[in-house]
């Protein structure tokens, strides 16, 4: 299999599932429609499934059982939390611009099943995804949408203290009451930085 082809299985299993979009942006490629047409030789291949399951959404890619075996993992099925799917795709629409801010590498990013594969990580509350900063600091980077209980929310940031370097919480920019409490938790927990998410969309996509 060539690498052009291998990249796009890679990448879609390291996030589960991603948009075509997702995969032009993150792998670089120079337009939507040479995307597709690679996309669809996967799925012709069976390598790829390609699944419409949200309302206003497009299609979605994942990996079949042929094509996890073709990147070494498991052939496994898994099934796809429909109420994930734009969380998910918020994260992917806005990463090349997070990895632009903070000056890392693609291949320098751990995916939330990434992390899974680390004993040190695996155990308890497992964010969205981190990154290692400088080949020494391992950053987690949490995506909260929501704004939920704060008992919850201190649990995740006491837990990003004790586990990482660095911890960066990226909030909407209406979500005023959770960026009080993430100032407010900053200091007892100084590793918390505040991204707002409407500063990393990209008009590349």
């Amino acid at each position: 299999m060539e690498e052009k082809e291998k990249e796009p299985l890679q990448l879609i299993f390291k996030w589960r599932y991603c948009f075509g979009r997702h995969v032009k942006a993150l792998l670089g490629h120079q337009s939507q429609r040479t995307t597709d047409r690679l996309l669809s030789k996967l799925v012709e291949d069976g390598l790829l499934e390609r699944k419409r399951i949200l309302y206003g959404y497009p299609s979605l890619y994942c990996l079949t059982i042929k094509g996890k075996k073709k990147v070494g993992a498991k052939p496994i099925k898994e099934g796809i939390r429909i109420e994930r799917i734009k969380h998910d795709a918020t994260i992917l629409d806005t990463l090349p611009r997070f990895i632009e801010k903070f000056d890392v590498e693609l291949g320098c990013v751990l995916s939330e099943r990434d992390l899974k594969s680390f004993d040190k990580y695996s155990q308890g509350h497992i964010p969205d995804f981190a990154i290692i900063k400088n080949n020494e600091e391992v950053w987690t980077v949490e995506y909260e949408l929501t704004l939920k209980a704060l008992h919850r929310l201190k649990f995740n940031v006491v837990s990003n203290y004790i586990r990482f370097d660095k911890q960066i919480w990226v909030i909407p920019r209406y979500q005023v009451k959770l960026f009080v409490l993430l100032h407010e938790l900053k200091e007892e927990y100084s590793n918390i930085e505040v991204v707002i998410l409407e500063d990393l969309y990209s008009t590349s996509l």
